[in-house]
């Protein structure tokens, strides 16, 4: 049986945000999601393509591009 300290339903932006600061925390945490990727509603609306140069280093960027490629 898989064991969490929390379990986050859905890996949009909040899900995926409370996810991660969880886990900066010390927390085991399984975040789950209908989608086979994560990013939710405002990931399918604007591919990381389309989001300005100076947008794309931000850390919010970043690790939502992290957490879809599975390493976070």
């Amino acid at each position: 049986m898989t064991r969490a300290d929390l379990i986050v339903i859905g890996a949009g932006p909040a899900g995926a945000a409370a996810a991660i600061e969880a886990s900066e925390h010390g927390l085991d945490v399984i975040l789950l999601d209908e989608a086979p990727a994560a990013g939710g509603q405002g990931f399918k609306a604007l591919p990381t393509a389309f989001v300005p140069e100076h947008q794309r280093s931000c850390e919010a960027v970043r690790k939502g591009e992290a957490l879809r490629a599975g390493v976070a």
